[in-house]
């Protein structure tokens, strides 16, 4: 914002040594035109919300909740695994997770996906399964925590804490 007051000092004097009203108004129309493209190039960025684990604490691990973890393996050819169960295409796993999730109390699934996927690829099944259930939480496993997509060990997916 004091950026835009030091563009205002400077536009106010240029329009000042303008010498007409029109000058004036001219200057503080761009000034509102070039403040509305900063407010919405600079705003905060939508997205999906996804949390990031991290190894338990002894405590976290006595104080886990149902123990009835989903985890989704998204692979290259967008198919998947929810819990080593083939779900063919993405639709497959659309209707899955809204089941899987329709009975529970805590509504948290565990994603890991191929590494040849890209960024928008990944996003798009991400916000898909959101848009389904907005109350669900997606926890994003990394490779380096739970191994490649095709070759996850779930214990060590499952042993993880937010």
């Amino acid at each position: 914002m004091g950026n835009i007051k030091v563009l205002v000092g400077v536009y106010l004097l240029m329009a000042m040594r303008i010498g007409d009203s029109f000058g004036l108004i001219t200057v503080l129309a761009s000034l509102l035109t070039v403040h509305g493209a900063l407010v919405k190039e600079y705003e905060t960025p939508g997205g999906v919300p996804v949390l990031l684990p991290r190894p338990c604490t002894k405590y976290q691990e006595a104080h886990r909740g149902d123990r009835r973890e989903v985890l989704v393996q998204y692979r290259f050819d967008h198919s998947s695994f929810v819990n080593s169960q083939l779900m063919p295409g993405e639709n497959d796993l659309r209707r899955q997770i809204v089941t899987l999730m329709s009975t529970r109390q805590e509504q948290v699934i565990s994603f890991t996906a191929d590494e040849r996927l890209s960024y928008g690829e990944v996003s798009s099944a991400l916000s898909h399964l959101l848009a389904d259930d907005p109350n669900l939480v997606m926890v994003l496993l990394t490779k380096r925590q739970v191994g490649s997509v095709d070759e996850v060990v779930p214990s060590r997916a499952f042993n993880l804490c937010l």
